[in-house]
């Protein structure tokens, strides 16, 4: 179990400003388009399409490593799994 949270861990150096990700798996924001469903007009004419973006679920969560207490920034998802595999 322990070796299942640290494995593929992302510790970022100290001192250095991160992008919330997270430390397991490494997710972070991602970027996309919005395209409007009202398509107004003649077939020549597309929808408009404007940036957005997609922030990774990260919350703080301590976890029992080894007995010891780390904290950790974990997305969601992988809470969900390392919970899955402690039962």
């Amino acid at each position: 179990m322990a070796g299942a949270i640290l494995a593929g861990a992302h510790f970022p150096r100290k001192g250095t400003v991160t992008v919330a990700s997270c430390q397991v798996c490494g997710k972070k924001t991602g970027f996309g388009r919005n395209i409007r469903h009202k398509h107004s007009g003649r077939w020549e004419r597309k929808a408009p399409r404007t940036n957005r973006t997609f922030k990774a679920n990260i919350q703080a969560k301590t976890f029992l490593i080894g007995g010891v207490p780390i904290r950790l920034k974990i997305c969601t998802r992988c809470i969900r799994t390392t919970t899955k595999n402690r039962v």
